[in-house]
């Protein structure tokens, strides 16, 4: 087990040093069980983002035109990971609309849980 969690921790660790070619900030707006929304900034050049109320940071994983995959920067962070995904409107045929604000645990068998009511929209969206 230890083996495959550092094998793991060594492609975790490949995925998030891979900056983006063209460097940029995104923009999101997210909210869950329709509380007031919060502002994520995703920094492509430092890949690391950042949330406006306080919460963990997050070191950027990929940014894709489907979604943005964040690293919860967590102390307990150790035999697993915790990541979210933000879907980007860029993936959608109307760009208007918010995407899905996802958690993804990872362990040995990992899982994918939605944040209850989770949406988050793109700030200046393409």
């Amino acid at each position: 087990m230890v083996k495959a969690l550092e094998a793991f921790g060594v492609l975790l660790f490949a995925a998030v040093v891979t900056p983006a070619a063209n460097a940029e900030v995104l923009s999101f707006q997210c909210s869950w069980d329709e509380k007031a929304p919060m502002a994520i900034a995703v920094d492509t050049g430092t890949m690391s983002a950042s949330r406006d109320d306080g919460g963990s940071p997050y070191r950027v994983i990929k940014v894709s035109k489907w979604g943005v995959w964040l690293l919860v920067d967590q102390p307990s962070n150790v035999a697993g990971a915790a990541v979210q995904m933000i879907e980007r409107s860029s993936a959608f045929d109307d760009p208007s609309g918010p995407g899905k604000w996802v958690d993804v645990i990872i362990s040995i068998t990992g899982s994918v849980s939605p944040i209850e009511g989770g949406k988050c929209w793109e700030r200046g969206g393409r």
